[in-house]
């Protein structure tokens, strides 16, 4: 009689007088003021209006701690972080004559994150990918995992790598140029596999390429046009700055989920129609099959879906013709430019006197009218 009620919370608060609600519609409310859940054999635990939660970095609500997290943003931010320092390094930022390919640096201070967010998180995040069945997230965070982690070995001088060519700084970057220009053949494959994903991840990988390629061409040319292959490295350098935006972008997108935020990232991901139907289409029509006489809008998606498919492809298609036809007038500008160039120092360290220099106003008139006719066309 006189002892103090224990506080409690009926979720049936409108019962008729005189009765008790079940125990299991009754919490204990001092369980909630600490901001835990109830423990799991408490079963109004999932009550209806009371949201256990879990305060953590965020806030979880009705935490289910067998379920498997979205292993995606993890991968992408690591991978994202780690391309922009090293494309920045590409770029030559703080080095001195902002040349990448000096004897100052350029990229050794990013080995740390190359072996434990670039290396190690990311691969992590490829075998989650493998837990919940994604293919493509596998092959791809695993890749770029072992990449970094093999990019770092190069960073080790105790490994003895470079040492290993004798001082034959050709040998040496052409060894750099095909572990490269491999890496920019199986980015182009997943940017191929990833066509029918969303913008995000596409933009992702082919600035990637595009990075592989030149940072590829710059060793190559390293030791025999030093000065283009600074330019070149600097481009690729740019390339992955870009590429590592548009991944930081992508991740992040994963991060905005309802229960921690209000903000969307749109991925722009391309509307298709399923490849396959259910399990239970499939039944319906082994049960009652139509007449092929009679096109259903089963039968009619594969043919929608292909035609939609040959629409984007010969899109894509022309796309890339235009850009590599451009590509080609401006490296044929760009080798034209180069070619009168050296002519044209021939003939003045031969000291021909006044007809050369008329010569050289005519060879110089001529070389940009036929650059411009090119660009024209």
């Amino acid at each position: 009689m006189g002892k103090s009620q224990p506080k409690t919370r009926t979720m049936a608060s409108t019962a008729a007088p005189g009765t008790t609600a079940p125990a299991s519609q009754s919490v204990d409310q001092d369980a909630y003021t600490n901001g835990h859940a109830p423990q799991e054999h408490d079963h109004a635990a999932h009550a209806p209006g009371l949201r256990p939660r879990q305060l953590t970095v965020s806030q979880v609500y009705d935490p289910q701690f067998f379920n498997i997290a979205n292993p995606g943003p993890l991968g992408l931010i690591s991978f994202a972080l780690t391309t922009f320092v090293l494309g920045l390094y590409q770029c030559g930022a703080g080095l001195p004559g902002s040349n990448p390919l000096g004897n100052v640096g350029p990229d050794q201070a990013v080995f740390g994150l190359a072996i434990f967010f670039g290396g190690a998180a990311q691969f992590i995040a490829g075998i989650m990918q493998f837990r919940v069945g994604n293919t493509f997230g596998t092959t791809v965070h695993c890749s770029y995992g072992a990449f970094w982690l093999a990019f770092a070995m190069f960073l080790v001088p105790s490994l003895g790598i470079k040492d290993a060519y004798a001082g034959d700084e050709r040998a040496y970057s052409f060894a750099l140029g095909i572990f490269l220009i491999l890496w920019c053949f199986l980015t182009l494959i997943f940017f191929i596999a990833a066509l029918r994903t969303n913008i995000a991840i596409l933009v992702v990988l082919g600035f990637l390429t595009l990075s592989f390629f030149f940072l590829s061409l710059a060793q190559f040319i390293s030791t025999s046009h030093a000065t283009n292959a600074v330019r070149v490295n600097r481009a690729g350098g740019v390339f992955a700055v870009f590429s590592a935006l548009a991944a930081f972008y992508a991740g992040s997108a994963g991060l905005m989920t309802p229960a921690t935020t209000w903000v969307r990232f749109p991925l722009g991901e391309f509307a298709h129609a399923p490849a396959t139907g259910s399990t239970n289409e499939k039944n319906a029509h082994q049960a009652h099959p139509v007449n092929a006489s009679y096109p259903t809008a089963a039968a009619a998606a594969p043919l929608q879906l292909a035609l939609d498919l040959l629409g984007g492809t010969l899109g894509l298609a022309g796309s890339l013709v235009r850009g590599a036809l451009g590509l080609a007038l401006e490296l044929l500008g760009l080798a034209l430019d180069l070619a009168v160039g050296q002519i044209l120092g021939l003939f003045l360290c031969l000291g021909c006197g006044s007809g050369c220099q008329r010569m050289y106003a005519l060879i110089d008139m001529s070389r940009f009218e036929m650059v411009a006719s090119l660009r024209a066309v």
